[in-house]
C-alpha cells in the first residue's frame, strides 16, 4: 500500500469513528448498554408487515418470538409477588409505545394469562382503530362517572380485554388524577392477571407520570433510528426526582 493511499484509509476511518461519535440517536442495544443503567427486558425485530398486531401474524415468528422473551423477562423486573401492572412509556412521539402496548398484551393472552389494555393516552388515542373497536365509549367515560362493565370491551384474541380511551376529554390529566382511576387499577388487579396501559408520551404531557404512580413495572420503549441517546438523561431526571419508579426498557429495532 502506497503512503497516500494509507493516509486516505486512515482519514476515512477516522471520519467514521467522528461521525458514529456525533450520531445522538439510539442504534442498538449496545448504545443502551453504553449509555443508561436500566435493566432492558428485550429487543423487538422488525415486523415485515403491514400487521399492527405482529404477533397475530403466521409470518412474524421472529417478532412473536421477541415478545414471549419480553414476557418472561419480566419477572426479572416484578420484585414482590402479586405485581401484575405495567405502564408503556415513551419519551418522546414515534417511539412505537402503542404497537408494544399491543403485542405485548396480546403475546400474554396468548399464553393463558387474562389480560386489560388501557389506553390511558386520551389526547390522541389509537388503539380503537387498531382492534377495529368502537371509541364512543371508554376510559374517559369511566374516569369522568361510567362504570367499568359499560366501557371494558372484549377482544377478538382469546383472554384480552381491551378499555379504548374514550372521546378526547378537555382535562384528561385531572381525569387520571382523579379517584375513580385508582377504583379501575384495584379492579383490575382483582379481575386481571395483567393490566396494561399506553400512556401519552412522557416529555410532552403530564398524563404518563401520572398514571406510573399505580403501576408495578414502567417500561420505555426506545426505537432504533429515532430515540436520542439524551433521553436517558430524562429518564434519570424521573428517578432522580421520584416522580417515576420500577422502570425498564425495551428497543423497539424498526
Amino acid at each position: 500500500m502506497s503512503r497516500d493511499k494509507g493516509k486516505r484509509s486512515g482519514i476515512g476511518r477516522m471520519i467514521l469513528r467522528t461521525g458514529r461519535m456525533m450520531d445522538r440517536t439510539i442504534r442498538s442495544k449496545r448504545d443502551i448498554e453504553a449509555y443508561c443503567y436500566f435493566y432492558q427486558t428485550g429487543t423487538i425485530p422488525h415486523a415485515s408487515g403491514k400487521h399492527v398486531l405482529a404477533v397475530t401474524d403466521p409470518s412474524e415468528m421472529a417478532v412473536r418470538e421477541a415478545f414471549e422473551q419480553v414476557g418472561t423477562n419480566l419477572r426479572f423486573l416484578f420484585c414482590k409477588p402479586g405485581q401484575q401492572v405495567i405502564g408503556i412509556h415513551s419519551v418522546m412521539p414515534r417511539e412505537g409505545k402503542t404497537f408494544i402496548a399491543a403485542n405485548l398484551a396480546a403475546t400474554l393472552a396468548f399464553s393463558g394469562k387474562k389480560v386489560l389494555l388501557i389506553e390511558a393516552n386520551l389526547r390522541k388515542p389509537a388503539l380503537a382503530a387498531l382492534f377495529g373497536t368502537s371509541n364512543e365509549t371508554g376510559l374517559s367515560r369511566f374516569l369522568s362517572g361510567g362504570t367499568s362493565n359499560e366501557v371494558v370491551q372484549r377482544t377478538s384474541i382469546d383472554q384480552l380485554w381491551m378499555l379504548p380511551a374514550g372521546p378526547v376529554p378537555s382535562n384528561p390529566a385531572e381525569l387520571l388524577g382523579n379517584g375513580r382511576f385508582r377504583m379501575l387499577i384495584d379492579r383490575g388487579r382483582e379481575e386481571f392477571d395483567f393490566v396494561i396501559f399506553d400512556n401519552a408520551p412522557a416529555s410532552v404531557f403530564a398524563d404518563g407520570l401520572i398514571t406510573s404512580a399505580a403501576c408495578d413495572l414502567n417500561l420505555f420503549v426506545l426505537r432504533a433510528g429515532v430515540s436520542r441517546k439524551d433521553e436517558f438523561k430524562f429518564m434519570d431526571q424521573l428517578t432522580g426526582t421520584g416522580s417515576m419508579s420500577h422502570l425498564g426498557l425495551v428497543l423497539n429495532d424498526v
